[in-house]
C-alpha cells in the first residue's frame, strides 16, 4: 500500500547504549524505517554512524514513535527500557511518550535492525508496529516463523514476538 506523507509517522530509533543516540539518514536503520512506512527522525543529521544528540534536539524531533533495538552482538536487551523512556520527565511532552508509542524490538533473536539476512524481519516488525491496519501481528508472526523455519530449521511461537 502506498502511504501519503501524512500517513508516515516520524520514527526515532535509539541506539542500544543510549536513547540520545540515533541513526542519521545515511545509516541502514534509516532505510528500514522508510521501507516500513515511516520517516526517520534522524534524517536531518549527517554522518553514517550512531550520532549523539542532546535533549533539546530530541524534543525538537518530537517523534510519533520511539523504537529501541536489540544489541547487535549479544542479542540482548539494550541498556535502557521502554519504561525508562516513558518515566523520563524530560521526555514527557514528546508525542510518542504522551501516546505510549515507545516500543522495544523483540529480544532473543538476531539484531533485526542490522544489515543481515534477518534484517527483513526488522522491516516487517517496524511495519507491523507502525501500520497494524496494513500488516497485522498475526501476519508478522507467520512470516517470522516461516523465515526461521526455512533458513534456520526452528519455529517461533507467536507469543514470543509480542512486543
Amino acid at each position: 500500500a502506498n502511504l501519503t506523507e501524512e500517513e508516515k509517522p516520524v520514527v526515532y530509533l535509539g541506539s542500544t547504549s543510549d536513547i540520545l543516540r540515533t541513526a542519521p539518514a545515511e545509516m541502514y536503520q534509516a532505510s528500514l524505517i522508510g521501507a516500513a512506512g515511516g520517516k526517520n527522525a534522524g534524517d536531518a543529521l549527517s554522518g553514517n554512524n550512531w550520532t549523539d544528540i542532546d535533549n533539546e534536539t530530541f524534543l525538537t524531533m518530537n517523534p510519533d514513535v520511539i523504537v529501541i533495538p536489540t544489541d547487535n552482538f549479544a542479542v540482548s536487551a539494550p541498556e535502557y527500557t521502554v519504561e525508562d523512556v516513558l518515566a523520563n520527565a524530560t521526555f514527557a511532552d514528546l508525542t510518542a511518550v504522551k501516546n505510549g508509542a515507545v516500543y522495544q524490538m523483540p529480544v532473543g533473536y538476531e539484531a533485526w535492525d542490522s544489515p543481515v539476512p534477518s534484517g527483513i524481519l526488522g522491516t516487517l516488525w517496524m511495519r507491523k508496529t507502525l501500520h497494524p491496519e496494513l500488516y497485522t501481528a498475526e501476519q508478522f508472526a507467520a512470516d517470522v516463523n516461516e523465515f526461521y523455519t526455512t533458513f534456520y530449521g526452528f519455529s517461533v511461537a507467536a507469543e514470543d514476538l509480542a512486543a
